[in-house]
């Protein structure tokens, strides 16, 4: 088995970048003494940015989806000749991230 997959199989096995595995965990699971703590900590940091691009793509694709279905039901309803358009749309998955990111402020302060 290469570094890089006994590497992945430890991280995996620590329940992904994002959990438990921090480098020294990751370094007792692969048991191996030519790597380096700061070898761990380069590659659990690339991992981590391969992560969040993919799961920000990821984001963007059902975004996407989502605008061309909600225009694809309005052009469905006005070729029907609905006098009222029914614009309620089922609501989006929560977003997985949502608890590690601060809550936008509507701009508005309620006296």
């Amino acid at each position: 088995m290469e570094v890089h997959d006994h590497f992945v199989e430890a991280v995996n096995e620590l329940g992904g970048p994002f959990a438990e595995a921090t480098p020294k965990n990751i370094m007792k699971l692969m048991d191996n003494e030519d790597i380096t703590s700061g070898h761990i900590k380069s590659h659990l940091q690339v991992t981590k940015e391969a992560e969040q691009k993919e799961n920000v793509e990821a984001e963007e694709i059902a975004r996407q989806e989502m605008q061309a279905d909600a225009a694809a039901r309005i052009e469905l309803q006005m070729k029907e000749g609905k006098e009222h358009l029914d614009l309620n749309f089922p609501a989006a998955a929560p977003d997985q991230d949502s608890r590690n990111r601060e809550p936008k402020s509507s701009g508005s302060k309620n006296a």
